[in-house]
């Protein structure tokens, strides 16, 4: 995590914490971890040779305090920081830096352990921008103005229970859905109609976590992962109904790193806190461990699949960190 940060746009696309780089011809980059959160570019003749050809700096920006990412869409760079108790939500245009519009609300810094600050990444749908404070406030914005469509809150409209360091997750849309996770009774998980805020449904009991919520579709039908603070969860998109849920405690009940779905009926967890990974297999809407170990512990770090491999930097508080290459299927590293 980074605290204090720059916003850069370069020539070359890459993301190395809170430095945002970004290529001339950028693809669509709208949510945390891209188009299928999967954290993968589709993008093409990448200047990979630093040393012979330093990227050249295009703009850069000040937006505060925080370890929320950035998005990119119809060619605005949007994202988030405090400053002055305030979270600023920022959108940028992407080949210029020039400042197209900012939306500012009251949002305790909340040092711990950190330097506290946004943790959210927005995400954008068409022409809406959703974004989340760490004491659950959601707003819908409007993408070309920054005017607030609507807000809500997850405390106050579905009974949230704030974990130590706030919410985190960003938004998920799925066709005219909005996924959220105020981590209420009865409201773990809740569907909301994406252009007015309507709640469509709720569902589940279970603490929020720090993972993003990730859509998956395997024979229980199509689904809505939720890493929670004590567990794996998934709900059916339609009606919120859930489909198997699989115990995961961790110290501070901290589970951050995004779920990757395997295969037709497999999970792939990690976390930290000597907690270590698991594999998880569906059957009958039930979830059984395939194996666990401590070969891969993903503190709030997610990685990305190619194939049967899993790629991510290995590494919690107080342990050197280590790029490995997982094979999914075994296990072995």
């Amino acid at each position: 995590m980074t605290t204090h940060r720059r916003f850069l746009v370069l020539v070359c696309g890459a993301c190395f914490g809170a430095v945002v780089m970004l290529p001339i011809r950028a693809d669509e980059w709208p949510q945390y971890l891209g188009p299928t959160r999967e954290g993968i570019s589709t993008e093409t003749e990448w200047n990979q040779d630093w040393d012979a050809k330093e990227p050249e700096i295009l703009w850069q920006a000040d937006i505060g305090q925080g370890c929320a990412s950035f998005v990119v869409a119809d060619g605005r760079a949007v994202s988030t920081g405090n400053a002055d108790d305030t979270d600023t939500v920022y959108c940028f245009d992407a080949r210029t830096g020039s400042r197209l519009w900012t939306h500012r609300y009251p949002q305790p810094l909340d040092p711990k352990y950190y330097k506290g600050g946004t943790s959210a990444t927005p995400t954008v749908d068409g022409d809406r921008v959703y974004t989340v404070g760490k004491h659950g406030d959601l707003y819908c914005l409007n993408a070309a103005t920054g005017a607030v469509n609507w807000h809500l809150n997850y405390q106050h409209d579905f009974g949230g229970r704030r974990q130590t360091w706030g919410w985190a997750a960003s938004p998920l849309v799925d066709g005219d859905l909005l996924f959220v996770d105020p981590g209420g009774q009865g409201a773990a998980v809740v569907a909301l109609d994406k252009h007015t805020g309507r709640k469509v449904w709720q569902s589940g009991n279970h603490q929020h976590g720090y993972a993003a919520p990730r859509r998956f579709r395997n024979a229980a039908g199509d689904g809505i992962l939720i890493f929670g603070g004590t567990g794996l969860h998934a709900f059916a998109i339609e009606d919120g109904r859930e489909l198997f849920s699989f115990p995961w405690a961790t110290k501070y009940d901290v589970n951050a790193s995004m779920p990757v779905a395997f295969g037709s009926n497999r999970i792939f967890i990690s976390s930290g806190y000597g907690k270590g990974c698991a594999m998880i297999r569906v059957t009958d809407g039930k979830a059984e461990e395939v194996y666990r170990s401590d070969a891969l512990s993903l503190q709030f770090q997610s990685g990305v699949r190619v194939g049967e491999h899993l790629f991510a930097v290995d590494g919690q508080t107080g342990r050197k960190a280590f790029l490995k290459c997982l094979h999914l299927p075994s296990g072995e590293v």
